[in-house]
């Protein structure tokens, strides 16, 4: 029994310094792995018809991966460039919406400012009507006055002058009458004949008045 232990225990040791070796190989397989990206791949060989099996062949995908990254990298900037060009479109159309609006609202303001200058406009010339037609009024209410004005004084001139040639007259007929009593008492004797020429003269005295 302790000739078969001596003798199992070689074949042990050697069992489980495999397992070691095959659990660090498999380690070191798999941090390769890990970090070369490598996998285990079947493929046919080219040429070979008569080969009944096909062999297996270790490839790295290392080149591989490199154009899956400028695949992706060239994914990521198709995808940002679309994105961008859809910022930009949107971006044009804001601000094509905005200058719309503020034609719009320019166009809104024109069209107030023309009606307020129409209206402006409309009431300046109608004061000024109003103005001319007051003045009009004025002035032919001034010629009227004044029309007025020379009438009279063309009738005060006119009675003026008639009074003027009345007392003239009666200075005259006065003066003749004077004259007359002068030269009749120098001349007249008492007599009736005398009484009668003094109411004769007396009576024209009255009607020269």
């Amino acid at each position: 029994s302790a000739v078969h232990s001596a003798k199992s225990s070689p074949a042990r040791s050697m069992i489980s310094g495999e397992i070691i070796s095959d659990a660090k190989l498999l380690e070191e397989v798999s941090t390769f792995l890990s970090e070369t990206d490598l996998v285990l791949a079947r493929t046919p060989r080219d040429g070979d018809a008569s080969d009944t099996g096909l062999s297996e062949s270790w490839f790295s995908v290392g080149g591989n991966s490199a154009e899956i990254d400028v695949s992706t990298r060239d994914d990521a900037v198709g995808r940002n460039r679309k994105m961008s060009q859809k910022k930009e479109a949107l971006r044009k159309q804001r601000y094509q919406r905005r200058l719309s609006q503020e034609r719009e609202t320019l166009r809104r303001m024109e069209k107030r400012l023309t009606a307020r200058l129409l209206q402006v406009k409309e009431a300046y010339e109608a004061s000024n009507y109003s103005l001319s037609g007051k003045d009009g009024h004025i002035n032919w209410i001034l010629r009227d006055f004044a029309k007025q004005k020379r009438a009279e004084r063309f009738r005060a001139e006119e009675e003026q002058k008639q009074l003027v040639e009345t007392i003239t007259s009666q200075a005259a007929y006065l003066a003749t009458l004077r004259d007359m009593v002068s030269d009749q008492d120098a001349s007249t004797t008492p007599s009736c004949g005398g009484d009668e020429q003094a109411v004769q003269v007396s009576f024209t005295f009255e009607i020269a008045l």
